[in-house]
């Protein structure tokens, strides 16, 4: 197996990982962190809004009483609709409680 085989896959590598900061500051619209608190827990919540074609929210959530959390996109109208509009607790509320349906009560 020739060595050239191995040049265009490293290239490529480093071609990403330079540009993916670019790429993230092109297409982020805006960002919202809260922190959340319910009866099964207390998480921190991370919303970035993307530009898009069809706009989403990129969501992290931590969840600092299971030392857990995930990654999630959301590209729910209700959700980016509201997240327009700057109604920022309704918006961390719904994605709590899906959090909280789908990932602990499974």
């Amino acid at each position: 197996m020739s060595d050239i085989n191995w040049i265009a896959p490293i290239v490529g590598g480093i071609a990403a990982a330079a540009a993916y900061p670019f790429y993230n500051k092109l297409f982020t619209k805006s960002t919202y962190e809260s922190g959340w608190t319910t009866e099964n827990g207390e998480y921190h919540v991370h919303i970035a809004r993307m530009r898009a074609a069809r706009p989403y929210l990129r969501v992290k959530i931590t969840d600092k009483t299971r030392e857990g959390g995930c990654l999630r996109i959301f590209r729910d109208r209700y959700l980016v609709q509201n997240y327009d509009e700057e109604k920022y607790s309704e918006v961390v509320q719904d994605i709590v409680k899906w959090y909280e349906n789908k990932k602990i009560k499974k």
